[in-house]
This record gives structure tokens, C-alpha cells and sequence, in this order.
């Protein structure tokens, strides 16, 4: 990568770059690795009729402040001035504000719109219409983000020009209900962000905390891309009609020691690794946790490794787990993999020439109790290794017996139940 606040002649051409060319090149340059809390501006020159493009990594923004906040205060229309305090339509250098408790709760977006950031407040907004918006703040300042609990719903195409932030306090909900373009998205915060359609980002996705909820195979965009990073919180896969959900952006866990929860609703397929797939170590990094009837495959895209999670020594015994706590259900059970409900697959990306192993350093736990009497826990192991390593085994049934179902890729042994002698 470039020295940071160096400005680098990226290259030149012979006549004119228009912006879906500048554009272009800002998303090539996204797969460059850079520090945490920087990004690359491009700038262009023009001379004799040869076009210079720069390059410079700079720390990202500040947020945009109160002082460059407009509050949505009206109904109706986002392109009528009135309908903002002050009365001017928000634009780049702006937040679009949706916390006023006497404004109207749909926003018409009858056409293009281009903003920094927009954040919503109590009330539950939607925005709607014949048009889209644009967040197109640098990055540091770009945010979608929601700062008290409530449902608010962007029903509009989206793009995106850089990562946008993307900070939703407890209880709070965004839907993102239309396609996005562009861009990625830093998650953090305890509310849910739900992404509803088919969509193509160019930069990364990191998920820190709360619920991420995927409706469709490219919620999380295309595959071309680099994996989507799930660092803390959890994803939930469901839609309306069931329909199967087959990623086709891979999920990465990240370092450290956080619970990270895959809830399946309807069947979802997951292109999975960690984020140090070979040696192990700290870096792999999380711990598991499956719920949810629906079942759950995880590819492996490569030799993988969970490092996280803890052994104790009676949590097989009567534990019963809380459907709607985020974080891991029960303090004891925090194996590096924990199938609580439903069915956990194990199978090998495809085409892949070697049969990878997944690799667990501490306890694998298949079963529990939930409160709806709902579980019926299942590990399948399809075409790929397992290890656990300094950790153990651990089958409970709905009982408080140690019983459970374990299912080879081996025809000799496919459906053998084990009991707590076996």
C-alpha cells in the first residue's frame, strides 16, 4: 500500500476520466490491504490532454456534526426544502436527520438524492419512492445508522461510495429493503440491520454486532469480492417464502474471543472461513452458535480452525437455552462449536482438490432444551475432516440424558445414534 498522506500518481491516460471510470478504479484499488482507520482519496489533474490520477491514504473523517445536520421537520417529499429544518435539502456535506416525534413518518424520495449520512431516531420512518440515494460522504463521515429503538425501512435503491458506518443502537431496526450498489458496510452496535435484496458491493463488510438479517443469496453481494468479516453478533437467515438462501459472498470469522450466532430460519448454504485458515492460533479466532429448524451448511473454503470458547465441566445437563437473547444462551455452553438447534452441515467448496478439515480447540456441543420444546440438533459431516483438539464431545437430547444424533458421510456409519457408553 501506499505511504499514508503521501500522494502518489496512481497513473496517467491520454484525455478525460469520467466518474464511472474514477469509480472503477476506486474499486480496484479497495483489495490493496490498508490500516484500520484509513482510505484512499483519489484525485485527478488534467495538462496538455493527459489526465493524472492520485492516489493518498489518509485517516478516515470525523462524522458529520450538528452544526451540518438538517432534520427532517415536514411530510411529503425529501426534494422540498420546507420539509427540513433548516429549510434546505440535505446534500454531501449534510446528515439527513429522521428524529422528530411530529414529523411525517414517509419520506417521498421522488427523485435522485444525494446525501453524507443519514440517521434515524425514534418514531419509525420510511423512505420511498421513484428515485434512490446516494450516501456520498468520505469515509469516517458516510453513516446509515439509527440511535433509539423502532423499525425504520429504506425502500429505495441505495449507493453506496465508500464503507459506510452503519451504528444501530438496542432495539433499533433498519431494512435496507431495495438493491445496493457500491461501497461496504461497518455494522457495530446491538440493533439489526436488515438487508433484503440481491446486492453488489465493491468494498468490505465487517459485522460488529447484532443481528444481520439475509433475506436473499446476495444480501451480502457477489462473490468477486473479499469475505464478509463477522467479528461479534450474529446472522439470520430467513424470508418470507422460505426460499433456500445460498451465499455467494464467503463469511469470515474474525479474532478474538466472541460468541457468533447462526440462526437459520429457512435452509441457508455458507461459504465459511476463518480468518486464519492454516495455523491456528489466536488469529482463527470466535465460537459458533447454530439455531434456528432451519438447516444450516457451512462450506469450507479451506483448512479452518476455531480457536475460541471454554470447557466446562457439567453443561450437558438440563440446560435450557433463551430463544431471544443475542449472546450466547447459556454462559456454560460455549464450545468452539455449539448445534443447539436444527441441522449444522459440514461439507467442501466445491471443486476444491483436497477434503479440508475444520479444526476446534476446544469443546463441540451437540444438543439442548429450548423453551418452545423445539431442537432436534444435528451434525452431518459431508466430505470434510474434524478435529477437536483439547476440547470434547458433548450429545444431549430433550432429556436430560446424554443422547444425540450423529451423522457420517461413511454409509457404515450414517445414522448411528450415540448414547452416553458409545
Amino acid at each position: 500500500a501506499p505511504t499514508k498522506d503521501e500522494v502518489h500518481a496512481f497513473f496517467k491516460v491520454r484525455g478525460e476520466l469520467d466518474e464511472s471510470a474514477l469509480a472503477t478504479l476506486r474499486h480496484a484499488f479497495f483489495n490493496v490491504a490498508l490500516a484500520d482507520g484509513t482510505h484512499a482519496r483519489f484525485g485527478t489533474s488534467s495538462e496538455e490532454g493527459v489526465t493524472t490520477v492520485t492516489v493518498t491514504v489518509v485517516d478516515d473523517v470525523d462524522p458529520i456534526g450538528p452544526e451540518d445536520t438538517v432534520q427532517w421537520s415536514g411530510s411529503g417529499s425529501w426534494s422540498t426544502s420546507a420539509n427540513w429544518a433548516p429549510a434546505t435539502v440535505p446534500g454531501i456535506a449534510n446528515k439527513a436527520a429522521f428524529d422528530s416525534d411530529s414529523a411525517g413518518k414517509e419520506d417521498s424520495i421522488d427523485t435522485d438524492a444525494m446525501v453524507g449520512a443519514i440517521t434515524f431516531g425514534t418514531g419509525g420512518y420510511t423512505l420511498v419512492g421513484e428515485g434512490s440515494i446516494e450516501i456520498a460522504a468520505e469515509q469516517g463521515a458516510a453513516e446509515i445508522g439509527a440511535t433509539a429503538a423502532g423499525t425504520n425501512t429504506v425502500d429505495v435503491p441505495l449507493y453506496f461510495d465508500t464503507v459506510v458506518n452503519a451504528p444501530l443502537a438496542a432495539g433499533a431496526k433498519v431494512a435496507l429493503s431495495q438493491p445496493i450498489a457500491g461501497g461496504g458496510i461497518n455494522k457495530t452496535g446491538l440493533g439489526t440491520l436488515a438487508l433484503g435484496a440481491d446486492n453488489n458491493f465493491t468494498h468490505g463488510l465487517t459485522l460488529n454486532g447484532g443481528w444481520t438479517e439475509l433475506a436473499t443469496s446476495r444480501s451480502l453481494g457477489a462473490s468477486e469480492v473479499a469475505p464478509a468479516v463477522l467479528k461479534a453478533g450474529g446472522l439470520r437467515f430467513d424470508n418470507a417464502n422460505k426460499t433456500p438462501i445460498v451465499l455467494t459472498r464467503a463469511v469470515q470469522t474474525a479474532a478474538g474471543d466472541n460468541g457468533l450466532v447462526l440462526e437459520a430460519e429457512t435452509e441457508a448454504t455458507v461459504p465459511f472461513t476463518s480468518e486464519d485458515g492454516w495455523g491456528g492460533g489466536d488469529d482463527a479466532g470466535g465460537y459458533l452458535y447454530k439455531r434456528g429448524t432451519g438447516g444450516l451448511t457451512l462450506e469450507l473454503q479451506r483448512n479452518t480452525w476455531i480457536t475460541q470458547g471454554s470447557k466446562t465441566p457439567d453443561y450437558s445437563w438440563g440446560i435450557v437455552f433463551d430463544e431471544n437473547g443475542l449472546a450466547s444462551p447459556d454462559s456454560q455452553v460455549k464450545g468452539s462449536l455449539t448445534v443447539a438447534e436444527g441441522l449444522v452441515r459440514l461439507a467442501p467448496k466445491a471443486g476444491l482438490d483436497f477434503r479440508p478439515r475444520l479444526t476446534l480447540t476446544h469443546d463441540l456441543f451437540v444438543g439442548g432444551i429450548y423453551k418452545s420444546g423445539r431442537a432436534n440438533p444435528t451434525l452431518e459431516l459431508d466430505g470434510v475432516a474434524l478435529t477437536v483438539q483439547g476440547g470434547g464431545l458433548t450429545l444431549a437430547g430433550m432429556s436430560n440424558s446424554i443422547v444425540g444424533y450423529w451423522d457420517f458421510d461413511d454409509p457404515e456409519d450414517m445414522g448411528k445414534d450415540l448414547g452416553p457408553n458409545n
